[in-house]
Parts: C-alpha cells; structure tokens; sequence
C-alpha cells in the first residue's frame, strides 16, 4: 500500500513540473521582450537584402524620357524659350565671327530665343545662357561665335520678352559633318541662384536635360544660313 501511495505521489509531482515548464510560444515571448527592437530592426533588414539580392537586387527607377521635339517646335523654361529651326554647313560666316582656317568649315545652327526672365540677357560664346543649348556631336564645345541672323550683331543682348533669331557657329572639320547628317540638341533647364553676403548678384546654372530635337545638317556651299 504505501509503495503504490510513493508511486502515485512520484507521477502528481512529475506532472506539477510539467504543467510549471513554459510552452514553446511562451519561451518565444520572453525571448522577444528581452530582445530589444534595432535587433529586430536589423534582422529584417538583412532578410529584406537577402530576398532583394535573390531577384537580381534593388531596382533604381529610370528617369522619365524626354520630351522629342520636332524643327520649329518651343521649349519654355522661366528663363528663357528656345525654338531650335534648322542647322547648316556653310564655307564661311565672318561676318557673324566665324572664320575657318584651311580645311575647316562652319556648322551654324538657327535658333529663336525669347528672354522669359524679368531682366536682359547677354549671349557671347562662353556665356551660361548658351548652356540651354548642348550639341551631342560637338560634346559641349562652345560656340566659336554668337550673332543675330538679321543683322550679324555680334553676342546679342535679349531683352525680356522680345524673340530674337540667333545663329550660334562652330568652326569644324571639313570632313566631319555631311549633307543629311542628323545634330541632335539637347535643350537645358537652368535654375536661378542668388548671391548672399559673398557673392551678390544672381545668375543661372545648374543645366538639367529639359526636352531634345534632331535637325538635318544642310550644305548650303558658299551661301548664307
């Protein structure tokens, strides 16, 4: 009798200590309120990597396209807006500044410009208002003269508001460029800056690709653009 009443007692005692012994969850509950939360942080950071990389990594948004224009088309920008209308080949411009040496040509390209800010603007060939306007052929080289088509002025001054046919020249090659061949400009959005206690005064910079065009080069021979 008392041998069956110290085996009874030997199984209540084994099932007290079962009954105190934490369930899985409940071991898994205090883990996670002892942990503290960057770990947590962290941990999903690195299987968030983990599953990025395993589908070829984070994908980078691609900037939208830009606007195509065709000849004569405007792009308008606070500065100013530009109408690119064709472009040329032509043996000679010196009255407008352009004089190619021995085995050279010109490349003229006609532009309409319109001031669209409130005060005048110069343009001469290193000048930053010819950064709205960047040929991929000639990889940003500046201009070799800046002239007004109807009277070969010489680095023009665009009051606000008033368009202004522009010829911009590049002395070049003489091989380099063909009847037909395609110039493809892109035009540029600049952003205003104001001087402070340094550097007064304001002025445009920062040119950001706005809209492109394609002309068709034209050989006009000896002939004027």
């Amino acid at each position: 009798m008392a041998e069956a009443q110290e085996q009874q007692a030997a199984v209540q005692l084994r099932a007290r200590r079962r009954s105190r012994r934490p369930t899985r969850r409940e071991r898994a509950r205090a883990l996670a309120a002892k942990t503290p939360t960057r770990w947590f942080a962290g941990i999903l950071t690195v299987l968030f990597l983990g599953t990025t990389a395993a589908f070829g990594g984070i994908a980078t948004a691609e900037p939208p396209p830009l606007p195509e224009l065709q000849p004569g088309d405007e792009h308008r920008s606070t500065q100013v807006a530009i109408t690119p209308v064709r472009a040329v080949l032509v043996d000679d411009l010196a009255e407008a500044g352009a004089s190619p040496a021995d085995g050279e040509r010109v490349l003229a390209v006609h532009v309409r410009l319109e001031n669209a800010w409130t005060e005048p603007l110069t343009l001469y060939t290193t000048s930053t208002t010819l950064e709205t306007i960047s040929v991929a052929e000639l990889a940003g080289t500046a201009p070799t003269a800046v002239s007004r088509l109807d009277d070969a002025t010489r680095n023009p001054i665009l009051q606000p508001r008033v368009p202004v046919d522009v010829v911009l020249a590049w002395t070049v090659p003489a091989e380099r460029f063909a009847d037909g061949d395609p110039l493809a400009l892109t035009l540029n959005d600049m952003t205003l800056h104001t001087g402070s206690s340094v550097a007064s005064g304001r002025w445009w910079k920062d040119p950001v690709p706005a809209a492109r065009v394609t002309l068709s080069l034209t050989d006009v021979g000896t002939g004027a653009p």
